[in-house]
């Protein structure tokens, strides 16, 4: 039982969906934009969102002998990386920025600064009909598309326009949250369905702001100048 539920779990892994380039299209169409600004995104911010990413480390402890005893030391390697939904949001707001709202040429009139005020893991979601169908079927109803759980999370994201002195021109802020399944084909893994999630509610909340920003365009223009 244990090898079929292994082999099960290893097939569910190889076998779901992955983030396409078409994950990061936002449906955003402004005919008037503003002038060119400076997308500004604190990464302190995303880092204390989401997480600092971690350090693989290979330690060597090495030895050698004097005249004053044996000496002791160590030296470690490794490679350091980042939460990838912190590049995510970063592609997002870049092509928000540069492609959507704004003239991405000429002189540079302010600033636009996306933060993200919190992220919230609402529920993980495991029915007791996901778990029994898992369990007594030995994930053979995995294997063919059922699910096994489901993530649901909330973010609260603010697009900040600031003009050439830093001072306050237009504040923007949506709360979206997302639901993803994890499931063989149709769905996605365990890593996978968090990247999922943080980039369908930065789209989303992106969207919304970039409607907002459409109405607002002759005012903010004006205090640009």
């Amino acid at each position: 039982m244990k090898k079929i539920l292994l082999l099960s779990t290893l097939f569910l892994l190889t076998n779901c969906k992955n983030i396409t380039h078409q994950d990061y299209i936002l449906d955003v169409n402004n005919q008037t934009k503003l002038p060119a600004l400076e997308a500004v995104i604190d990464t302190t911010n995303l880092e204390n969102v989401f997480s600092l990413g971690g350090f693989v480390a290979n330690a060597n402890n090495m030895g050698t002998a004097g005249r004053n005893g044996w000496v002791q030391a160590s030296a470690m390697a490794g490679t350091s990386f980042r939460d990838p939904r912190m590049q995510d949001t970063m592609t997002l707001f870049d092509d928000f920025v540069k492609n959507k709202v704004t003239n991405p040429y000429g002189e540079k009139k302010g600033y636009i600064v996306l933060n993200i005020g919190y992220r919230n893991r609402i529920v993980h979601y495991e029915s007791i009909a996901t778990v029994s169908a898992t369990v007594l079927s030995l994930g053979m109803l995995n294997l063919l598309g059922f699910p096994f759980a489901a993530e649901e999370e909330e973010m609260k994201i603010s697009v900040e326009i600031l003009n050439s002195k830093k001072e306050l021109v237009k504040r923007y802020t949506s709360v979206q949250s997302d639901t993803e399944w994890m499931a063989a084909y149709w769905g996605y893994d365990v890593p996978m369905v968090n990247r999922k999630i943080t980039i369908e509610n930065v789209k989303n909340a992106l969207e919304y702001i970039a409607k907002q920003i459409l109405d607002d365009t002759y005012e903010i223009n004006k205090k640009l100048q």
